[in-house]
């Protein structure tokens, strides 16, 4: 089961950057999904690694796929999900694929606008919350953005306040190599922030996501000055978005920050106003369609939909 989706995986990979024909990937990936059905009707689904490894895996078969970024074999899969979360201080690979399919989740309730629909009782139980290292102090940061998709109308000012204890109390090695602001006027439409490694370009992203998410899901007061504030909002959405950019750029070794970029592309990419910064998103996103496979086709639609709707208005 496990082997047909990682060989599904990998042909369609290799068909999207070949332009190939993709009857191969699809070979592989009808003989997995009886062996899914099957292992998930088992007694021992929720303690099976193979299992979660495999939907971790087809959930990225989907999205190089060109379906929408539906989690189709994650929600499929409830009765596997709701056990997903044990894992997450499992240790190996049980462990890996825990927070994967928490990172997949976000971003498909990213970019389909939707809650977030996975227990994080264990996430919040699990090393990150005693631990300095890199890889479980970035995924605290991952965890912050998984609440601020559940949260509703309480509990915002005790996340910002987490949000930016996690920023205070950061270790050193999450100090960015070097660090230079976007300065559109000069030609540099984002900062420049060279990280010494991949936990902590995805922790400072996650971190700069989740202020995002805050300021998009926050409920704004509908008083007197609810425009100005909106507008405040705005600006604040696009110098986080700046740095969310920004990381994926001056790490371009670290694929997994492409795909974060992009999904907040999707999701708020119409703050930017300057032309430079709109062109050189748009051309990350082919960058990222040609060297990775990845659907980027729908999102720069979106983008030019969207500048050329607020263009004509006095929304800036």
């Amino acid at each position: 089961m496990l082997f047909y989706a990682i060989m599904s995986l990998a042909s369609l990979h290799e068909a999207l950057l070949n332009n190939s024909s993709r009857l191969e990937s699809e070979d592989y990936h009808n003989k997995c999904l009886p062996l899914l059905i099957g292992a998930l009707s088992s007694p021992d689904a929720s303690s099976d690694v193979d299992l979660l490894v495999t939907i971790s895996v087809l959930r990225q078969h989907e999205e190089l796929s060109d379906l929408d970024d539906s989690p189709t074999h994650l929600t499929g899969a409830n009765q596997m999900l709701s056990g997903v979360s044990r894992f997450a201080s499992s240790g190996g690979l049980a462990e890996a694929a825990s927070w994967q399919t928490l990172r997949q989740l976000i971003h498909a309730a990213i970019v389909q606008r939707h809650p977030l629909q996975i227990g994080l009782d264990d996430y919040e139980r699990s090393s990150i919350a005693v631990s300095r290292e890199n890889g479980p102090y970035a995924n605290c940061a991952v965890l912050l953005c998984a609440k601020a998709l559940q949260l509703k109308d309480l509990g915002w000012t005790e996340l910002e306040a987490s949000i930016e204890r996690w920023w205070d109390e950061r270790p050193l090695p999450f100090e960015p190599i070097y660090q230079a602001e976007a300065d559109p006027v000069n030609g540099r439409p984002w900062p420049i922030l060279p990280m010494l490694g991949e936990p902590q370009v995805m922790g400072y992203q996650y971190y700069f996501i989740s202020k995002i998410l805050v300021l998009c899901h926050k409920p704004w007061p509908t008083l007197s000055g609810f425009e100005g504030m909106k507008k405040q909002a705005r600006k604040e959405i696009q110098r986080n978005l700046l740095y969310v950019m920004g990381l994926a750029v001056s790490n371009d070794k670290f694929n997994g920050a492409k795909f974060g970029a992009c999904h907040m592309l999707n999701l708020c990419g119409y703050c930017l106003s300057t032309n430079l910064q709109r062109e050189h998103a748009l051309e990350f996103l082919k960058h990222v369609g040609r060297i990775m496979g990845w659907q980027t086709k729908k999102t720069i639609r979106l983008l030019q939909e969207q500048w050329a709707e607020l263009d004509t208005t006095d929304e800036w």
